[in-house]
């Protein structure tokens, strides 16, 4: 009898922990926290938190949740939703200003 082959992760389905996952991140949590969270072995958490979020299956899970507390925020008179209000979502174009760009603008800052 052959061995069993994988499921692509396109045809696989969430397991309890890849869902809370899930949900810790769109709580706010880090990709290492929400994955202690959910379960993981906080030694492993550090790298399977990424390594989660790059599965195809997961990556949708993520995007779906999004698209839904994105349409539940709209639909609130008086909330107006840039995409930043949700959970986990960054804009486009988005990055961290580097420690030389932080000093040069501390720099101007002072008198």
């Amino acid at each position: 009898m052959p061995p069993k082959a994988k499921l692509p992760y396109r045809l696989t389905v969430l397991n309890h922990r890849q869902e809370q996952f899930v949900r810790n991140l769109l709580k706010g949590r880090t990709r290492t926290a929400a994955a202690i969270e959910a379960g993981y072995s906080p030694r492993t958490a550090r790298a399977i938190g990424p390594e989660l979020c790059n599965r195809p299956h997961v990556y949708r899970r993520i995007q779906e949740l999004r698209a839904i507390v994105a349409q539940v925020l709209d639909s609130i008179p008086g909330i107006e939703n840039s995409g930043d209000a949700v959970p986990g979502s960054h804009s486009k174009g988005h990055r961290h200003r580097s420690r030389d760009e932080q000093r040069v603008s501390d720099a101007k800052e002072l008198p």
